[in-house]
């Protein structure tokens, strides 16, 4: 297959709640010395992937220091591992994690690589440690009954499915090509319960919005209503309707600027519970503040716009008479 450009097994798919975690000792810290058969010990819960030789160039994620496994890292040779830049960061701040050991349940682990972070379980979330195994060291365990294999290809899908299903069954053809998906469809899929819940809270923006906007109308028409013999008294006294309008805009636009200060305040708290629900925004991005409030800006204008219009209307004479 001369379209395919790279190919690597792993026992996770990168991006979704499916990823396996685990405790861990790390050399040098008081975890490295807790039991980890205990779930409440001292140990250092960390999510990992059992991979192939080629995954990681498969996937495009850069070695930053050291190695990517080889044929040498098979079962009865030393246990090795590669860490991401996270756990690098905060286990080995200033040495070279290099040589560094860690443990789990069942063997010690040689770190050989440091890998580039990522996003494990949202395409947003915060980088967290995260270790690579090698799967010839990890063939006989139960944890990887099911291995996946990642394809990285220049040709459209339905051809390198076809193509990969001829090569699998030169191999066993009792071997079946499961439910093959692209990553970016694997993701689609794994955002859905995002996506439907930033469509129904968009949905309750929209109303909030639409009602907002009602309530700024019926307040302003109310005060004009109230303030009707005020305003023939000053059209009386000479002022213009251009007077009148300014002053009826100012109103709405003063009790929206007060919403809209103290709005802000508390999104700028509450949206950073939303934060995993948003992608390729920040949950402080200016510019969204700024679009959000000029867009409020604008429907509480036009709100107040018909009253304010409508008083500049006012027949001075009939206003005076007016109670």
């Amino acid at each position: 297959m001369t379209s395919v450009e790279g190919a690597g097994l792993a026992m996770m798919i990168p991006v979704g709640e499916a990823q396996a975690g685990t405790l861990i000792g790390v050399e040098g810290e008081e975890s490295y010395t807790a039991d980890l058969s205990d779930e409440h010990s001292a140990g250092v819960h960390t999510e990992y992937n059992v991979i192939s030789p080629g995954y990681l160039q498969t996937m495009k994620i850069p070695i930053l220091r050291g190695r990517d496994f080889n044929d040498a890292d098979r079962d009865g040779a030393t246990n090795v591992a590669i860490i991401d830049e996270t756990m690098s960061r905060r286990y080995f701040a200033g040495v070279d994690p290099l040589g560094k050991r860690f443990k789990d349940v069942e063997s010690t682990y040689e770190i050989v690589g440091v890998a580039q972070s990522g996003s494990y379980r949202t395409l947003n979330s915060e980088p967290r440690p995260f270790i690579y195994l090698p799967f010839a060291q990890r063939s006989r365990t139960r944890f990887n009954s099911q291995m996946m294999l990642h394809v990285r290809s220049a040709a459209n899908a339905p051809n390198i499915y076809a193509a990969i299903r001829q090569e699998v069954a030169l191999i066993d053809r009792n071997i079946p090509l499961q439910e093959p998906m692209a990553v970016s469809e694997y993701i689609d899929f794994n955002l859905l319960p995002q996506r439907i819940a930033t469509s129904v809270a968009g949905v309750f923006g929209l109303t909030g919005l639409i009602l907002s906007g009602l309530g700024i109308f019926g307040m302003v028409s109310y005060s004009v209503a109230q303030r009707t013999h005020e305003i023939g008294i000053r059209m009386a006294l000479g002022a213009q309707g251009a007077d009148v309008l300014r002053m009826v805009l100012r109103q709405g636009l003063r009790v929206t600027s007060l919403g809209v200060a103290i709005g802000l305040a508390l999104a700028f708290v509450v949206t950073r519970l939303l934060s995993s629900l948003l992608y390729g925004v920040s949950a402080t991005d200016p510019a969204t503040f700024v679009g959000v409030s000029l867009l409020l800006a604008v429907v509480a204008m036009l709100a107040s716009y018909i009253p304010a219009r409508r008083a500049t209307k006012v027949d001075p004479m009939v206003a005076l008479r007016y109670e």
